[in-house]
């Protein structure tokens, strides 16, 4: 309990019924709320908003008028900041519909409150407000422009930092994420979020991927030379993806390097997939031949993943974070887990389960069958060279 954040000072409580108002009301200021206001519908919502932000807001789905969608969608209009609480006796596919909804309009969702609730409930609450809140999640993206991009690439300011794949029933080290940074001398190091849109805008993504991919591959190489036989796995950009001769370019990297094609898995995100089909069958089918693996990656974030998985020539199946960190607690997201990763062993697919982040999660992969795993659990992106130390370190523990 004591270690619990404390209640939002400031929060706002929508809903129509004064009974269910004013109980939330009472348990917010038994948990140190400071100051709860209460709106009976969206008018006047927006009017208490008009006299100030909240810390916190508490929206009912259920209300005359406005019901708690059409409420939120205003909120995304008005470009509402503070963290937002659905609320409802609905069934819990219908909260979790609206805090998709909500999150997919931009709004700082901090969970749902199924009613009845208690005070574990919101303190629960208070945890996933304080993380929307704190420092690091308000961070704003740094502005950065193509000249320093570019320059960037060639006065080797980026750098690779990799994430290590580990075979999940025997907890040995099997691969590794290659993950792009970018050393600015003056904004310090940036990861992609701020640089990647860029160049895909600019058309110094091509560029680019080359520098990733040949960095990789050199890594992988002088790892093999120390006795350390894993492979790296490299993200590909949907436009780099429409570059005929990929194939090409990145077998005389491979070979340069005097590194196997098979130590290269190449991720393709699944939401690109619909984008110039031929070609992209193309490209993959050269890069199989060749030897490359190929990896559909944050699989189930899409819509078109079973046709491209029945037309191109996967080798690995990643199953998306949002499925893992939910699977302990969600009987849905568990469910598509499971049969995501049963899909995977029918199509002879290898599964790689991201952002593990607990033992809970650990275990139930293990359970369910998944190949292999990365997230904080074990560990998180590192430069190369404090790959093998780390994984003596990782040994000793699971052992």
């Amino acid at each position: 309990m004591a270690d619990r954040p404390p209640a939002p000072a400031r929060v706002l409580v929508i809903d129509d019924d004064e009974a269910c108002a004013r109980t939330l009301s009472n348990l917010l200021k038994r948990l140190g709320a400071v100051e709860v206001t209460t709106a009976s519908n969206a008018a006047e919502a927006v009017e208490r908003l008009d006299l100030g932000p909240f810390n916190l807001i508490c929206c009912d789905l259920h209300m005359p008028g406005r019901d708690g969608v059409e409420t939120m969608r205003l909120f995304a209009e008005r470009r509402v900041k503070s963290p937002i609480v659905v609320v409802s006796g609905a069934d819990p596919k219908v909260l979790k519909a609206a805090q998709e909804l909500g999150k997919g309009r931009g709004l700082a969702i901090a969970g749902v409150l199924q009613k009845p609730f208690g005070i574990a409930d919101l303190e629960a609450t208070f945890v996933r407000v304080a993380t929307l809140t704190s420092p690091r999640s308000r961070r704003p993206v740094p502005k950065v422009s193509a000249e320093e991009l570019e320059h960037a690439i060639r006065a080797d300011q980026l750098l690779l930092h990799y994430q290590p794949q580990i075979a999940l029933h025997s907890g040995e080290l099997h691969g590794t994420e290659a993950l792009v940074r970018w050393q600015h001398p003056e904004r310090g190091l940036l990861t992609p979020d701020a640089f990647i849109s860029l160049a895909e805008a600019t058309g110094l993504i091509a560029p680019l991927t080359d520098w990733v991919v040949k960095e990789a591959i050199r890594q992988c190489a002088a790892w093999q030379r120390a006795g350390l036989n894993i492979g790296a796995s490299v993200n590909l950009s949907a436009q780099t993806l429409r570059e005929l001769d990929l194939p090409d370019r990145i077998t005389e990297m491979a070979l340069s390097a005097g590194l196997t094609p098979e130590r290269v898995t190449l991720e393709i995100t699944e939401s690109k997939l619909a984008d110039d089909v031929d070609s992209l069958l193309d490209i993959t089918t050269r890069l199989r031949l060749k030897g490359f693996l190929l990896a559909i990656d944050d699989f189930g974030t899409g819509f078109s993943s079973l046709t491209q998985l029945r037309r191109l020539p996967f080798t690995e199946l990643k199953l998306d974070r949002t499925f893992v960190s939910g699977a302990t607690s969600d009987a849905d997201a568990r469910s598509l887990l499971e049969s995501s990763v049963q899909l995977a062993k029918r199509l002879r697919l290898k599964t790689v389960a991201e952002g593990i982040e607990t033992e809970e999660e650990w275990n139930l992969l293990v359970w369910l069958g998944v190949d292999l795993g990365q997230g904080y659990y074990m560990a998180r992106p590192m430069p190369g060279e404090k790959l093998t130390p780390w994984y003596a370190s990782w040994q000793s523990k699971v052992a």
